[in-house]
């Protein structure tokens, strides 16, 4: 089905689970990894939006359920952002030998390297703004589904991991400090909130 003002290659915003899967197993390079760890953080904040359904109604709750949705949101826009903008970057590396100037040509490839890189660095800052309301959730949210909590922050690992590894394949290649300088500082500040995330899973599967 195509669907008016996505880009080729697009997620369809109602494609059926077992299609996603049917193409992100196929031979085609997009959707992949990238896409793969939107959806991952997609789920995250439905699970977080799933805990705050079902607990009891407070302001904190609320907001809570406020960031979720708009983060899932935020998520899948990113995922076809992912694959617009790999792709892009594909056909510039695929292009015949001559057929640009050199010096435009690499600073084509530059610029489309960034660009790759900018999915997966929002999606990592996406999820760093996560940790303080999963904090909050597994303090106020429904006890009986802390397990839900749980699950929710090791998918929010797995997207910010994944999403490291992406944001640094295109780092290794990109020549702008500036570039380089803001790809950096997102991944070390993933890793602190990797860190805060972790010991929140350690505090639940404590308390189980």
């Amino acid at each position: 089905m195509i669907h008016d003002g996505l880009a080729p290659h697009s997620l369809e915003p109602d494609i059926s689970l077992d299609r996603y899967l049917a193409r992100l197993a196929s031979n085609e390079a997009a959707p992949g990894g990238g896409a793969a760890a939107g959806v991952t953080g997609a789920q995250a904040t439905s699970l977080m939006s799933m805990v705050c359904a079902l607990s009891e109604t407070s302001e904190d709750i609320q907001r809570i359920s406020t960031i979720a949705e708009d983060a899932r949101s935020r998520f899948l826009s990113l995922v076809n952002a992912d694959i617009t903008n790999f792709l892009s970057l594909m056909q510039l590396y695929q292009k015949p030998p001559g057929s640009t100037p050199m010096d435009q040509r690499k600073h084509q490839i530059q610029e489309a390297l960034f660009a790759a890189a900018t999915p997966p660095r929002e999606m990592i800052s996406l999820s760093v703004n996560l940790v303080e309301p999963l904090q909050s959730l597994h303090v106020n949210g429904n006890t009986n589904l802390v397990t839900d909590t749980g699950i929710a922050t090791q998918l929010l690992i797995a997207t910010i991991s994944a999403s490291q590894l992406n944001v640094q394949i295109n780092l290794n290649s990109i020549k702008d400090e500036s570039n380089r300088k803001t790809l950096s500082d997102t991944i070390k500040g993933a890793q602190t909130a990797i860190t805060q995330l972790q010991n929140l899973v350690a505090a639940i599967n404590h308390n189980l």
